[in-house]
C-alpha cells in the first residue's frame, strides 16, 4: 500500500500530465507492490522555501508496509524522477520513508493485518 505525497512550490502548470503515472510505475518497481495499491498525491503551488530560497523545492513522504528492497537505490530513483520531471535538485528536497505497521493501515474497510 505505498502512499507517496509530494508538496512542492512548483506550479501545477509545470508538472507533466503523466507525472503521477510515472511515479506509480516507479513505486511498483521499488516496492514490489501491485499498481492497484499505490497512491500518489502531488500538491503543487505551495508557499515554501528550502534553505531560505524560493527556488523549486519539495518535501516528500513515502509510506509503505515493510522495508524497501534496496533503500539507497529507491531513494536515489525517487530523487532522480523528481529532478528530471520537476527540475527540483536533490539538495532542495527532503524525502522521508515511513515503514508502516500493517495493523495501522486500512484498505477496503479493513486493516492489512
Amino acid at each position: 500500500m505505498p502512499c507517496f505525497v509530494l508538496h512542492t512550490n512548483v506550479s501545477a502548470s509545470q508538472i507533466p500530465e503523466d507525472f503521477c503515472e510515472s511515479l506509480t510505475k516507479l513505486l511498483c518497481e521499488i516496492t514490489g507492490k501491485p499498481t492497484q495499491y499505490i497512491a500518489v498525491h502531488v500538491i503543487p503551488d505551495q508557499l515554501m522555501t528550502f534553505g531560505g530560497s524560493g527556488e523549486p523545492c519539495a518535501l516528500a513522504t513515502l509510506g509503505n508496509i515493510g522495508e524497501l528492497r534496496d533503500a539507497i537505490a529507491a531513494h536515489k530513483r525517487i530523487f532522480q524522477i523528481v529532478k528530471i520531471q520537476l527540475a527540483i535538485l536533490p539538495d532542495r528536497m527532503y524525502l522521508t520513508f515511513q515503514n508502516l505497521a500493517p495493523q495501522n493501515v486500512s484498505y477496503n474497510e479493513r486493516p492489512f493485518a
